[in-house]
């Protein structure tokens, strides 16, 4: 079973690693345009980068991937199971959410606003 993850951030990355100490085939797909490059591309060109995982008492292990590539093609050739890393997305919604509503708090309290205007 052939796994690719979409997504080279931190949270794709050690998705990635947690795969492949498992046993499994994995590749990490990189989509954005953001991010360390200098990072990414020496990683990518190594095919593998060093895991330290702290949820299990600081287990040190190099994650070697099949790829590390922004070639969507090939990422979704390869795969028989695709898993999209979302962590970025779920913190601006939940930063997003967080400051409309503290802007909303401040536009009652403090500029006196009624609901209706503030609204």
């Amino acid at each position: 079973m052939n796994i690719t993850i979409i997504g080279s951030g931190n949270a794709g990355l050690i998705h990635a690693a947690k795969i492949y100490e498992k046993g499994y085939p994995v590749g990490v797909l990189k989509t954005s345009d953001y991010g360390n490059m200098d990072f990414f591309n020496r990683i990518a060109q190594a095919g593998e980068y060093d895991v330290v995982d702290l949820t299990n008492n600081g287990h040190k292990f190099t994650a070697k991937m099949q790829f590390i590539t922004r070639d969507i093609q090939h990422a979704v050739e390869f795969a028989d199971i695709i898993n999209v890393v979302w962590k970025e997305f779920r913190v601006a919604i939940m930063c997003g959410a967080t400051l409309t509503a503290a802007n909303f708090v401040k536009l009652m309290l403090f500029d006196k606003l009624t609901a209706p205007v503030a609204l």
